[in-house]
């Protein structure tokens, strides 16, 4: 039986990035979708695209291994838990990764621990369903994380019944295990979790390469 799914939320319209969709910005010839299509392909048996109607054209263009699967935002703006309520249905597995396509340097060998540790927990009287980093500010990052696919559904249900778009919320409805920054910094290097979001913040990765 397949075991793990990524959803790629691709969708975002890139105000603070640009003109340029920023899916589409390359990083050593390669456009970062592209990038993280290729990375997070390795561990999951199946790999989603959560993306506008409008981009899936571009997309199709762009050269990468996983066979991908889209799905489209229900409406404009309509932000990334929208699109993961819409990408969630075509899940068939019973965990889940969320990844954002502005994120690089996702590290395949760690998101297959976060992956191996929430498949490990299985005690039902005290179940965990998400496994998720935190940031070196110890917030937490929900853009590479590791999901039970029924739980984060029915998070993201509850979410929008409540008019609600923030993926830090959809924590707040599900029992998580946290990695503390320590250990992100010792299972991986802190380029993995980064999501690029400016121009600045782009050369800036760029010049760490």
């Amino acid at each position: 039986m397949t075991r793990r799914t990524a959803v790629v939320l691709a969708g975002g319209r890139s105000g603070r990035f640009g003109s340029q969709d920023k899916a589409l910005a390359e990083v050593a010839g390669t456009p970062m979708l592209a990038e993280v299509l290729n990375r997070v392909g390795t561990v999951t048996d199946h790999v989603i695209v959560s993306c506008r109607a409008e981009q899936q054209e571009s997309f199709e263009q762009l050269t990468f291994e996983p066979s991908v699967r889209y799905v489209h935002d229900p409406g404009p703006d309509s932000g990334p838990v929208a699109g993961l309520a819409e990408a969630l249905p075509a899940v068939e597995t019973p965990t889940v990764s969320v990844v954002a396509c502005d994120m690089p340097g996702v590290d395949p060998s760690f998101l297959a621990l976060l992956f191996e540790r929430l498949e490990r927990n299985d005690n039902t009287e005290f179940p965990v369903a998400a496994i998720v980093p935190r940031q070196k500010d110890g917030t937490h990052q929900p853009l590479q994380a590791a999901y039970r696919t029924d739980w984060l559904g029915r998070a993201v249900d509850a979410e929008l019944a409540e008019g609600d778009q923030r993926l830090h919320g959809l924590l707040e409805r599900l029992p998580t295990l946290s990695i503390p920054p320590q250990l992100v910094a010792e299972y991986t290097n802190w380029e993995s979790i980064v999501n690029i979001n400016t121009q600045a913040e782009f050369e800036a990765f760029l010049s760490r390469q």
